[in-house]
């Protein structure tokens, strides 16, 4: 995170830049490595009596969102996440130039300029030095390239 601030900063000197981490997923098991994936009825009580993330997003109010859930969306549990806690205006779309359609995915959330979906930072392949940032700097890439957007006032 602190990297992808300092390439904000650097890029936008003039702007202000907040960042914060948030866990989709307010139940999700802890273990001595650090984490783990939710159980089916963690979740479900969580999705039933403690639907918290809308009315983060709403207080908070973040102009960009990245979701580091992994890639796919059709068997990720994590993408199913999203979509009970947001609407999409319009179909979500890969970012163009990266190894796969489903690298890094641009979501149309309602309320938000932009949002994406990548790898998690956990997520240690061979290559793990540079494998991350290859989709990080996709995302900048698209800010950069979207940031009159961005910097528009409603």
């Amino acid at each position: 995170m602190a990297e992808i601030k300092d390439n904000l900063l650097n890029a936008y000197p003039d702007k202000r830049v907040s960042m914060i981490w948030n866990e989709i997923s307010k139940l999700s098991a802890r273990t001595a490595k650090g984490g783990g994936a939710v159980s089916v009825e963690a979740h479900e009580i969580e999705k039933n009596f403690f639907h918290v993330i809308p009315d983060e997003v709403e207080i908070l109010k973040p102009d960009i969102l990245i979701f580091f859930i992994g890639p796919g969306m059709e068997n990720n549990k994590y993408y199913n996440y999203i979509l009970e806690n947001f609407k999409l205006n319009g179909k979500p779309s890969p970012l163009p130039n990266l190894p796969t359609n489903e690298d890094v995915i641009k979501l149309p959330i309602e309320g938000v300029k932009f949002a994406y979906k990548t790898y998690h930072p956990g997520y240690s392949p061979k290559d793990a030095d540079t494998f991350h940032w290859k989709f990080y700097d996709a995302i900048l890439k698209d800010i950069k390239e979207n940031i009159d957007k961005l910097l528009k006032k409603e």
